[in-house]
């Protein structure tokens, strides 16, 4: 037999519970929440970084449906007589060596996160230190748009030609070294 303690008290009142609808609304405005702080958060994240290559190259460098990594080398009388492409950047004169389409890479997608990504600058480097040569480039393509991203890794630095746009690529350095030599092995040469 039942002790009296044990049984319900008729006299209690029922807890209420929460009513489906507002449970719905408390669910829905958290995720809303949630998604306003991620997006405030990533542009946090690339406000140093979209400033320095200006949007319409930001825009290109994560979305161009053509990338292309170039193999770069010292303009001089042999490339003049090749009639290679070149251009100037920084007062070094450069020739097209090799070119290689890398828009369906594995990686890639990574590689233009990192680059609108202001973690992967060191904004306080001095740039004066070291004189790069330039000897690849990333260029992002979207139609006659274009965004051409010079590397030196040696001095650890990165250009955009298009805005003269220089920055330390320290942080990332060794990791988009790597990944361009990836890239140059896996893909057969092509002047």
């Amino acid at each position: 037999m039942p002790r009296s303690n044990d049984l319900p008290d008729p006299t209690a009142a029922e807890p209420k519970l929460v009513e489906g609808k507002y449970a719905i609304i408390a669910v829905l405005a958290l995720g809303l929440a949630g998604a306003l702080g991620g997006w405030w958060y990533r542009s946090q994240l690339q406000r140093r970084a979209i400033t320095l290559w200006g949007p319409e190259a930001a825009e290109l460098i994560q979305q161009a449906p053509r990338v292309e990594l170039l193999k770069l080398e010292p303009f001089d009388e042999r490339a003049r007589n090749k009639a290679e492409p070149s251009f100037s950047a920084a007062g070094v004169k450069l020739a097209l060596a090799a070119r290689w389409d890398v828009s369906q890479a594995p990686g890639l997608i990574h590689l233009r996160h990192s680059l609108i990504n202001d973690n992967s600058f060191l904004w306080s480097a001095p740039l004066d230190d070291c004189q790069p040569g330039w000897p690849y480039a990333l260029r992002f393509t979207s139609g006659e748009r274009a965004a051409t991203l010079l590397v030196d890794f040696d001095c650890r630095q990165a250009l955009l030609v298009e805005r003269k746009a220089r920055i330390s690529i320290e942080p990332m350095s060794k990791g988009l070294a790597s990944f361009i030599r990836e890239l140059q092995d896996a893909a057969p040469d092509r002047p």
